[in-house]
């Protein structure tokens, strides 16, 4: 049985830090697949982003 809701991980903005939420199981269109993840990493670059003046900046984990 297909879940309603799933977790995900998301940046909503360029600088903000990745987000662990809550949403909706998307539907797959014609030609595509669901699949379910047990377990998945974040690589520590997804954690970094670019300041207007293109400096690195880490963001920490709370």
């Amino acid at each position: 049985m297909i879940p309603k809701t799933m977790r995900r991980a998301r940046v909503s903005a360029r600088g903000q830090e990745l987000l662990v939420e809550e949403a909706p199981v998307p539907t797959p269109g014609p030609g595509e697949i669901l699949i379910r993840v047990e377990s998945a990493g974040v690589n520590h670059d997804l954690r970094a982003s670019r300041s207007v003046a293109g400096k690195l900046v880490l963001k920490p984990w709370s």
